[in-house]
């Protein structure tokens, strides 16, 4: 994997990391890396950087004869796999590689490269593969990511000593499914003889120096890699191998293989890029014949273990700087979380300041900055606050267990004579006061203990937090803290770490840390106290301890019990009755769903898409942005200050929640139906989705669709995690076809159907599939797919995708780029145009 392989490097943001942990999750990659030497491979890691002394060509199994075997193969495909991953080759072989029995002209065929065996389990396993299916190839070295480029070499060798006949060299992971037979039409357009180019989905990108995948300058001294394949796949003609081997010898080394063997080789070997198309995490049908190659994220691999003692921002002074400690706090939080920090610096983590005998202090664990917004809030809030420790890590829900255990070592290195230690979400409201009272009144025996709301509970196999049986085979956790917060005995920290070593990996961190370790640490549970969830109530004040404020904070008993039905379309105040009248010429009006804390997603979509209107390309766009009731005082002023400035805000009546959506889009409808009816188009986004509106209205003016135009989906009805619906809510097992929340247009005619069907058609509080799916069937609307993607932009996206959601890059360098393309793009269409017109005759 590379850095610059955007879908990989979120397998860690976005969890898409691949693998069944094994007790290579348990112990320092480094030290089995030192351990273990191979023929052209090193011990020390430190040396990554060095040029092999020869191409590695050491085979512990080597299938020889394999290609021999197959006189008709048109492709062979090397894929790199880890002898642990049983469950991605099954799926493999079973699936892709299979082609060749389909009998549609398919001919291709599949070894697996895997390392040595670090177990007798693992030998087990690759004696029993290698004998029954004769397809895996194992090479003489570590397996390990700074190896990779290694591995990819040895494969290469193996592909030319064994296979030159073939005409065509396929390179996947083995988490990756590829559409063989969109590939085999693909390579009926070129001859393998006289191309020479890598097909792939080719990009450029900056030398990464922080990170996991970070190269020092020593290893590579530019700034900018060469143009590579990302390295989920890529195609080359096999006679081009040879050249990439001889270019190994003289090219400089690199240990990220991707950019290695695609980027510095192929330039050194004079091979080119001719780009394709793949995709991450879903297969939507309207894909199918459209990318020939997709990563799959239903395989959670071993991520790379924190560095415990790597921090990027320490504070190593922390509880020094507070010698009178009682308690020291470590708040999970993501950068872009500001105000939940905000709220609890002035709330239960500021107790100490009440002057009521209560001595505590917090800390806030980030993971990595993912762009140059979060590197300046980290920085800022470090030097005001002085309570970030960042980690080495990528901020994940994935990854929750390392940032715990990145965590427990901070405390434990920089805390460890504080008396207690507390854990928290940043949403999360703690009742400090009566905590510590209860504290102190424990016997001694029940101090030992974890204090928490602790419970049983079967394991979820379905839904976002679901746990496969390879990863958790039993069918019950053992007992656990949930409810946003527990407190432990700091010197009873290390046993929790020590345990990490021998107890089995799991990525639910509440799980893991205070049930699995802590049953291994023999480290019992204490209940602690009530829990509540969404609402604290006056009544509530020393009764429940701990306050999960996730979905609702301060709602009132009258918004909880508002019924969940839609015979009556919610009110909207009339804010910004006139906006539609005041442009006259609109052929898009947008309504963006936001809340009123989201100050920062509404100026950058502002100051990006919604304002293409201001770039001279004869887009005419605006966007309103629908929020809800405030909560607060502060809300109120932010409403006020950003309608008096902005005049964009429709605020409606009803609260700001996932479970009340639905009520938000029918609000925005029946606001658009009233107030902008003659604008053509209607648009829906939310304001985390950056929006191509130069080629949305270039697709509307050619496909002209009657219906929803967006990425449709099919999906299945959820029946647990956070998007649960019942059986009671919606009887049927599968959704009919809608349009994924991020981003649809549809012509505005077609609103007061959606809003007819809402007086007859069943409720549902899941508004994508409500409007879109259950809506639409009952008004007769059809739907009309396109694509979308999300977190990175790539420059070959440009002209190619509509809309990329959840993005994690920088809006306004993206607007500027998008805009200068298309202004480049209308300049040569009206030079093109002058040059055609006949002289004598006047153009209009």
């Amino acid at each position: 994997m590379a850095v610059g392989d955007t879908d990989r490097q979120k397998s860690l943001d976005n969890g898409m990391s691949r693998g069944k942990p094994t007790k290579m999750a348990r112990k320092s990659h480094r030290s089995s890396y030192l351990r273990d030497t191979g023929v052209g491979l090193r011990a020390d890691a430190s040396k990554a950087s060095e040029r092999p002394e020869k191409v590695p060509n050491a085979f512990l199994i080597e299938e020889a004869d394999f290609c021999r075997r197959r006189p008709r193969l048109q492709v062979i495909a090397y894929v790199h796999s880890a002898i642990s991953r049983v469950q991605e080759r099954r799926e493999t072989r079973s699936t892709w590689a299979n082609a060749t029995a389909s009998g549609l002209g398919v001919e291709i065929a599949a070894v697996f490269m895997v390392g040595r065996a670090k177990n007798q389990r693992e030998r087990q396993i690759v004696q029993e593969e290698s004998q029954r299916y004769h397809d895996i190839v194992q090479g003489d070295y570590v397996d390990h990511y700074r190896q990779l480029s290694l591995k990819a070499l040895s494969s290469l060798a193996w592909v030319q000593h064994h296979c030159p006949q073939v005409p065509w060299t396929l390179h996947a992971d083995d988490d990756v499914f590829i559409d063989v037979f969109l590939l085999k039409s693909i390579l009926e357009d070129f001859r393998a003889e006289t191309t020479k180019a890598f097909l792939c989905n080719s990009e450029w990108s900056l030398a990464q120096r922080a990170g996991r995948w970070a190269v020092s300058r020593d290893e590579y001294r530019n700034n900018e890699y060469p143009v590579f394949c990302t390295g989920a796949a890529w195609v080359l003609p096999t006679r081009l191998l040879p050249r990439l081997l001889r270019a190994s010898q003289t090219a400089p080394f690199l240990w990220v293989d991707d950019v290695y063997i695609t980027g510095v080789l192929a330039e050194h070997a004079g091979v080119t890029h001719l780009g394709t198309v793949y995709k991450s995490k879903h297969i939507q049908p309207s894909d199918v014949g459209d990318d020939w190659a997709k990563r799959d994220e239903n395989w959670i691999s071993e991520p790379s273990r924190p560095k415990a003692q790597v921090f990027l921002i320490e504070e190593a002074d922390f509880c020094r700087r507070r010698p009178r400690l009682q308690v020291i706090a470590y708040v999970h939080s993501a950068i872009s979380r500001v105000q939940e920090r905000r709220e609890t610096r002035s709330t239960w983590a500021n107790a100490t300041a009440s002057g009521l005998g209560v001595e505590i202090a917090a800390v806030f664990m980030v993971g990595r900055a993912k762009n140059q917004r979060e590197r300046q809030i980290v920085q800022e809030e470090s030097q005001r606050y002085h309570d970030i420790v960042q980690g080495d890590y990528d901020d994940d829900y994935r990854l929750l267990t390392y940032k715990g255990l990145t965590a427990l070592a901070w405390i434990a290195k920089h805390c460890g004579r504080v008396p207690w230690t507390l854990h928290s979400d940043d949403d999360t409201f703690i009742d400090i006061f009566t905590y510590v009272q209860r504290l102190e009144a424990l016997d001694e025996a029940s101090k030992e203990r974890l204090i928490c709301n602790h419970k049983v509970e079967p394991v979820l196999r379905t839904g976002r937090w679901r746990v496969n049986e390879w990863e958790f085979p039993d069918a019950e956790y053992p007992t656990y803290c949930s409810g946003g917060a527990w407190f432990l005995r700091t010197k009873l920290v290390p046993r929790l770490l020590d345990a990490c070593r021998t107890v089995p990996f799991l990525w639910v961190d509440d799980v893991y840390i205070t049930g699995l370790l802590a049953r291994e640490a023999n480290v019992g549970h204490f209940n602690g106290g009530g829990h509540c969830f969404e609402a604290l109530n006056p009544a509530d004040i020393g009764k429940m301890l701990v306050c999960q404020l996730q979905h609702k904070r301060n709602t009132s008993q009258e918004e909880e019990t508002e019924a969940l039905s839609s015979t009556n379309v919610p009110k909207t105040f009339q804010i910004e009755a006139d906006f539609c009248r005041r442009r006259p010429r609109l052929q898009v009006i947008a309504y963006v769903h936001s809340a009123i804390s989201r100050v920062q997603e509404r100026r950058e979509t502002r100051s990006t898409w919604a304002n293409a209107t201001a770039s001279g390309l004869g887009v005419e766009i605006a966007a309103v942005f629908n929020v809800g009731r405030a909560k607060n005082q502060r809300e109120r002023q932010i409403v006020q200050e950003e309608s008096q400035r902005y005049h964009d805000i429709v605020q409606g009546d009803y609260v700001d929640s996932y479970r009340k959506l639905s009520f938000k889009a029918l609000a925005s409808l029946s606001w658009i139906t009233q107030h902008c009816p003659d604008v053509p188009w209607t648009l829906h986004a939310d304001d985390d989705v950056f929006i191509d509106v130069f080629l949305m209205l270039e697709y509307l003016r050619e496909e002209n669709p009657q219906g929803f135009f967006c990425n449709v989906m099919w999906s299945q009805v959820m029946r647990s995690g956070k998007w649960a619906v019942s059986r009671q809510e919606y009887p049927s097992d599968k959704y009919p076809a809608f349009c994924s929340g991020e981003a649809w247009v549809l012509p505005t005619a077609l609103l007061p159907r959606l809003l007819e069907a809402s007086k007859s058609a069943p409720f549902l509080w899941v508004d994508d599939v409500y409007v879109t799916g259950i809506l639409a069937q009952y008004a007769g609307i059809a739907h009309l797919g396109i694509g979308s993607e999300s977190r990175h932009i790539r420059p070959s996206d440009v002209g190619r995708v509509m809309a990329w959601h959840s993005l994690e890059d920088d809006r306004k360098k993206w607007w500027t780029i998008l805009t200068r393309v298309y202004k480049k793009a209308l300049q040569r269409s009206k030079e093109r145009v002058s040059d055609e017109t006949p002289r004598g005759k006047i153009t209009k």
